[in-house]
């Protein structure tokens, strides 16, 4: 029996090697082919839930201006509505200096001039 375990061990081995070789380049293939055909640049994090919201200096702009986009899509307005409607877009319940700081940095990322 021991005998058959040294001839058979390495075989074993290598067919297993060989298979998880293949899984993870059909996974990583997949995936590659799922993150593709996604679209990522009109996406942002909404949070209903307080204790889960980011901190607003965690904001990037990017993500600001994705969603001053989107609200600018839907409504063209005043700078004091659009801070609002950016603010209730990204899950906020409250606006503050810090945010709106985040909120015209996003907006300026978009080439749109805030006032």
């Amino acid at each position: 029996m021991a005998r058959a375990k040294e001839i058979l061990e390495p075989s074993f081995d290598k067919t297993w090697e060989l298979i998880y070789k293949l899984a993870s380049k059909r996974i990583s293939q997949k995936y590659d082919e799922w993150k593709k055909s996604r679209n990522f640049n009109n996406v942002y994090r909404v949070s209903t839930v307080e204790p889960r919201l980011r901190a607003a200096e965690d904001l990037p702009p990017e993500e600001a201006a994705i969603a001053v986009r989107s609200i600018l899509s839907f409504l063209i307005s005043l700078h004091d509505e659009l801070v609002k409607q950016v603010v209730k877009a990204l899950g906020y319940a409250r606006s503050g200096s810090t945010l709106e700081k985040s909120i015209r940095l996003g907006h300026k990322a978009t080439e749109v001039n805030l006032t």
